[in-house]
Order: structure tokens, then C-alpha cells, then sequence
């Protein structure tokens, strides 16, 4: 009883969240130079590379009001702390984590929707696949940050490779045996 109740709750949030979402899309595209609206492509839009490499942003829309955008995180990353100028909004599209704001923990998932009130400090913390969100921002300005962003090279391999250390093996000054020649003492 009281868990389809909170299941209720859930998919009301969701849906008031989602029209929210929708409804800061609409102002954005309004408003998206100059009043022409525009429609994006969201899978050929430049992206740009960002903390040590493990989150990719592709700015999508930006108006006077809001700015929207596509946010992956790397599987098995986290975000540097950071302190929001602005409201964010994260709705979720694939993969798993949890989201520190200000303190509190949440576990976020799928078509799940998050909100960061302006002043408040953030941090993400991926699970094992990469995570994918709807990224808006009310005021815009806050997107400016991304600009500093290098803009990711389409050859490059996501999330980026480590290196395994090198392994020295040292050489003995023994000429290599025949396969006959060696003998193993009892």
C-alpha cells in the first residue's frame, strides 16, 4: 500500500518534471537567435571534453532564458565538486549514479529528473555503464563554463584509455638454450 503510493508520487513527480523540461525546451527554441526557432540534431553536435576527460557536453540550444544541452558522464567516473550559478536540471536517459548536492546523496537513474537549485554545490558519481542526461540551465549564462572545454576529437576513444605501467624485465647474460640443452636440477 504505502510503496504504490510512493510509485504514484514517482511517476506525478516525473511527469511535473518532464513538462518543465518541455517547457524550458519550447522557451529555448523560441528563443534561440533571435526569436527563429531551430531543431537540433543532438547526435551531430560538436562536444566538448571536460573534467580530466570524463564528461562530454554537446551544447544543443541556447537561448536568453535557458540553455539546453546533451551531459554523459564516463562509466565508473566522478565529477569535480562544483557550485551552480543557476537552477540545473538533469533528466536521466541512461545509466545509473548518485548525485551529491549540497551533502545529500541521491541514487539517480533513468527517467528519473534532478534539480539543483542556484548557489548549490553538486558532484556525480557514476556506476559501471556511462550516464546520460537532458542538462538544462535557467539562466543560460552557467553553459559559458563549458566554452573553456576542449572540443572532443572525433577519432579519440571515450572514456579515455589507461595506461598500464610499463614492466622492466631484466636480462640475464646467459645465450638462449636449445630446447635440448636445458636441464632442471632434482
Amino acid at each position: 500500500m504505502m510503496g504504490d503510493a510512493m510509485d504514484r508520487t514517482r511517476q506525478i513527480v516525473a511527469v511535473l518534471i518532464g513538462a518543465l523540461v518541455v517547457s524550458a525546451a519550447s522557451a529555448v527554441i523560441a528563443q534561440t537567435r533571435g526569436e527563429q526557432a531551430q531543431v537540433i540534431n543532438a547526435r551531430r553536435a560538436p562536444e566538448r571534453v571536460g573534467d580530466e576527460g570524463q564528461v562530454r557536453v554537446a551544447p544543443l540550444l541556447q537561448g536568453a532564458q535557458a540553455y539546453m544541452g546533451r551531459w554523459v558522464l564516463a562509466p565508473n567516473a566522478q565529477t569535480e565538486a562544483r557550485t551552480t550559478e543557476a537552477e540545473e536540471y538533469l533528466y536521466i536517459l541512461e545509466g545509473s549514479g548518485v548525485a551529491v548536492i549540497n551533502g545529500q546523496s541521491y541514487i539517480i537513474g533513468p527517467e528519473m529528473a534532478v534539480f539543483v537549485p542556484a548557489g548549490a554545490e553538486i558532484r556525480v558519481t557514476n556506476g559501471a555503464e556511462r550516464l546520460v542526461a537532458v542538462q538544462v540551465f535557467a539562466p543560460a549564462d552557467e553553459a559559458a563554463r563549458f566554452e573553456e572545454w576542449r572540443l572532443r576529437d572525433d577519432g579519440e576513444s571515450w572514456p579515455p584509455r589507461r595506461r598500464r605501467p610499463r614492466v622492466r624485465t631484466r636480462q640475464s647474460g646467459l645465450d638462449p638454450a636449445e630446447p635440448g640443452d636445458v636441464s632442471l636440477m632434482p
